[in-house]
């Protein structure tokens, strides 16, 4: 649990955690920008969203971002310490661990000019009998470290790869899910990151996973997942409130 008590998180990799969940006497609130802003910006627009209804930062629980092209790992990496800073000098890490949940993307249609904000979502005081929680994003990388030996069946991108990539992304869904207290039928978003088609490599896979899920849908948002070589990338919501700012 995070050391507020305003929400658990799933422990993930340095530069987010691979998901939140609220805790009793929370809820988590998403509020997504009418347009993608620079995220610098975007964290001062939290700031302000907070301090207006008289939440703390710690209230932070999940970003949503997007970039204008695939990161390197090395430009990955180097834009994910300047970005974990921002969440130290708030007061979020619990020690050494990011508990913020997160998912960047890069759009393929009107992809930002330079790294943006698309949303972010807070764990606020209101009690909610429903359950409330996002899964960060997360692509077909088996190890912490993103090499060509880590991404399921690197650099091919046939119907065949495409179905093995999303079926571990989608067992990588149910994961965290089960880690956060969760089971699908529990999902209201479901959304896939990628640039190709999913109704014959990925639909019938996911869609008798979902159980009852399955009745909102699925997003497909045409973009690529933040580091080169990465083709396929999912995240899963069920917040208790969607507002715009």
């Amino acid at each position: 649990m995070h050391p507020s008590g305003r929400y658990r998180y799933l422990r993930g990799g340095p530069p987010y955690s691979s998901g939140v969940a609220a805790e009793s006497g929370y809820r988590i609130d998403r509020v997504q920008f009418e347009n993608p802003i620079p995220w610098r910006e975007g964290f001062e627009r939290i700031d302000a969203w907070l301090g207006d209804r008289n939440e703390p930062r710690v209230a932070l629980c999940a970003i949503e971002l997007r970039c204008p092209s695939p990161y390197s790992g090395e430009g990955f990496t180097s834009y994910n310490e300047t970005y974990c800073e921002v969440l130290r000098s708030w007061g979020i890490f619990d020690e050494d661990r990011n508990p913020v949940a997160r998912t960047n993307v890069a759009p393929s249609i009107l992809p930002p000019e330079e790294q943006a904000m698309h949303a972010f979502s807070c764990a606020v005081e209101g009690a909610d009998t429903n359950p409330s929680f996002v899964v960060s994003g997360g692509g077909e990388v088996t190890a912490p470290e993103i090499t060509n030996e880590t991404i399921v069946r690197c650099g091919e991108t046939s119907e065949e790869a495409i179905g093995e990539k999303a079926a571990y992304v989608i067992d990588l869904m149910a994961n965290r899910l089960e880690g956060l207290g969760f089971v699908w039928d529990d999902v209201k978003e479901t959304n896939v990151y990628t640039i190709h088609p999913i109704d014959r490599t990925v639909m019938p896979d996911l869609l008798p996973r979902m159980g009852a899920a399955s009745r909102f849908g699925v997003m497909q948002i045409p973009s690529r997942p933040p580091v080169v070589d990465i083709e396929f990338e999912m995240d899963l919501r069920c917040v208790a409130r969607q507002l715009t700012d």
